[in-house]
Order: C-alpha cells, then sequence, then structure tokens
C-alpha cells in the first residue's frame, strides 16, 4: 500500500488483527414478490487498522454490507462479531449503543442536520452518549481545523459547498473516536478535484487515529491506498488482487471498443 504522508511524516505500521469477522452471512430482499438474494453465506474478515475497498456495481450489495457491519440492518443468518461482540445477537437498545460508539458512518449525500451549525453537527453523536459538552466542542473544533473548516464551525450546512459539507461529515464520523469507520460512496456526489481532496482527508484521518476503514465505492482513485480490496457481487464477496480490477477495467475496454465499432457498421 502507498502510505498517505501528512506533515511530512509516514502513519506508523499498522496492525493486522482482524476486528470484523463474518461467518456464512445472508441476506435477500423482496422485490416484486420474489426473493433476490444479495449476500449469499459470505464468509471474510477485516483486519484492524487497515484501509478495505468494496467494489462492485450499483445494487451489488456493498451498501448492503455496510448496513449489516454498522448494526443498520440485520442478516437473515449468519453471525457477525466486531472486535469479539456478536453483533447479530444484540438487542435493539444494544445495537443503539453499538452504532453510536463503536461506528463512524460517512455517506454519499452528507446527511447533515440542517438546522444545527457544523460544530452542533460534529458533536451531537458524543452529546447523545452523555459526553462532556466542553469536551466534545474542543475535540470537534480541533477537527475542524484539521480539515480546514474551523472557521465554519458557527455556520449553517446550507452555506457550504459539497466538498466543505462532506468534510464536516468525515469529521462527525471520528469525533466519536469509534472502533470502524464505514464510507459509503464517499466521492460520489463530487467532482473529481474535489472528491480527491475529500478522500485523502478521510485517508489521513482515519490512519492517523489508527482506525478501521471501509470504503464501499465505484471509483478506482482510493485503489493505490488500499490494503485489501473485494468484489462485491452475484451474493458473494472476494478479495482480489489490483491487477485483476486492471484486467477486468482493460477486458471492458475492449468489449466497449468492439461494440463501437459494431454500431459504426450497422
Amino acid at each position: 500500500m502507498n502510505d498517505v504522508q501528512h506533515n511530512g511524516e509516514i502513519p506508523p505500521v499498522r496492525s493486522a488483527q482482524d476486528l470484523v469477522h463474518m461467518e456464512h452471512v445472508s441476506r435477500t430482499y423482496m422485490q416484486s414478490g420474489t426473493p433476490q438474494p444479495v449476500l449469499d453465506r459470505c464468509t471474510l474478515s477485516f483486519a484492524e487498522g487497515r484501509v478495505h475497498v468494496l467494489l462492485g456495481r450499483s445494487g451489488s450489495g456493498k451498501s448492503t454490507l455496510l448496513n449489516l457491519l454498522g448494526g443498520i440492518d440485520a442478516a437473515d443468518s449468519g453471525t457477525i462479531t466486531v472486535a469479539g461482540r456478536d453483533i447479530t445477537s444484540m438487542t435493539e437498545s444494544e445495537l443503539t449503543l453499538y452504532r453510536r460508539r463503536d461506528i463512524g458512518t460517512v455517506f454519499q449525500f452528507f446527511h447533515l442536520i440542517p438546522t444545527l451549525t457544523v460544530l452542533e453537527n460534529v458533536t451531537l453523536p458524543r452529546e447523545l452518549d452523555g459526553a462532556d459538552l466542553a469536551a466534545s466542542r474542543q475535540s470537534a473544533l480541533a477537527l475542524l481545523q484539521r480539515v480546514g473548516l474551523d472557521d465554519k464551525a458557527d455556520s449553517l450546512p446550507e452555506t457550504l459547498s459539497g466538498g466543505e459539507q462532506q468534510r464536516v461529515a468525515i469529521v462527525r464520523a471520528l469525533a466519536h473516536d469509534p472502533l470502524l469507520v464505514l464510507a459509503d460512496e464517499p466521492t460520489g456526489n463530487l467532482d473529481g478535484t474535489t472528491g480527491e481532496t475529500v478522500l485523502r482527508l478521510l485517508l489521513e484521518l482515519t490512519l492517523d487515529a489508527g482506525k478501521t476503514l471501509i470504503v464501499a465505492t465505484h471509483s478506482h482513485d482510493i485503489l493505490p491506498y488500499a490494503d485489501h480490496v473485494y468484489e462485491v457481487g452475484d451474493g458473494s464477496v472476494r478479495e482480489i488482487s489490483i491487477d485483476e480490477v486492471l484486467q477486468h477495467e482493460q477486458e471492458l475496454q475492449r468489449k466497449t471498443r468492439r461494440k463501437q465499432q459494431e454500431l459504426r457498421r450497422s
């Protein structure tokens, strides 16, 4: 992996102990009365302190996998353990605390609360958990400074650009010191240059904090920074090499050229 550098320093070597383990996990949705299996008896692990990237077409199951890991959705069968705890057997109240304390989530569409200021959006998760308000504000402001938004602390989200809103969302995901950071298409709603900036900030902040990051994306821009890459589709999740990704892209380009030539001849 190419380490993200910040302040001229290289992040410390990260541990390889498994933080997340899935055992025979299945999830099926009903579509027009027909069962559609999204994940079918999937077994895999995610190492602690690493960057994991989920690739796959729309509807392949990437978001479903993140929702299962984040305790938002429930598996039909199988077990998911996070830091040694079986989240598939948790009660609703236990899942609420798990999501609030242990999970940080970055969404494609930011999901900032429009009536709260930037600072209030960032401190809300810790406040809900009963943390000291002054300490929460202090740590939130320090993180906002890291992403260049401390001067926007009292602004409402509607006054920010898309890139600025996503930076706030990243800070919010990390402010309560979660075990696991989940990012669902974090640059999907941004232009190329802004997306690259946001991606680097996401990587720098999570790696600095020693967090485990799992990213679902269509974009390949994150691949140079990935420790592990997975292909999600047809009910399965399998680890693949970057060489396999590149070979698939080359084959897709060849198919596209052939189709274009056929259309020109017709």
